[in-house]
Parts: C-alpha cells; structure tokens; sequence
C-alpha cells in the first residue's frame, strides 16, 4: 500500500524504534520516501513499543511535530 501514501495529504510523521523486529527501520524509511513531506524520527535502544520503552523520546518527537503540524 505504501505507493497510495502520497494521497494523504495531511502531516505525517513516522516513528520507529531502531530495533524494532516487526517493523523495521528499513520499512520505515520505505514508507517515510513514499509520503512526500512525511518526517522520521527512528528512537534509539527501542524496539516496536518506543512509546513505553523510550516514552520521553517518543513524547518529545510527537510534541515536536505536533508544534509544526499544519
């Protein structure tokens, strides 16, 4: 699905974590080059659950966003 990302037209923003098995950050980035505008953040020392695993990084990369989101 990811060649329809480029029909979302509101922000994106993408987050994994570094050591995540079930969706890579190779996906990732797959995903972030077929949404033009979308943003990456890659959390490091986590895996799929960053939100829980690093929850002040993740928090600080949505708030970031958030912050530019238009």
């Amino acid at each position: 699905m990811t060649h329809r990302l480029k029909e979302i037209s509101c922000p994106t923003l993408i987050i994994v974590g570094e050591q995540d098995p079930g969706t890579p950050v190779a996906m990732a980035r797959e995903i972030h080059a077929a949404k033009p505008g979308s943003k990456l953040v890659i959390i490091p020392s986590a895996a799929h659950l960053s939100n829980i695993e690093q929850p002040e990084a993740f928090t600080s990369a949505l708030l970031d966003f958030l912050k530019t989101a238009k």
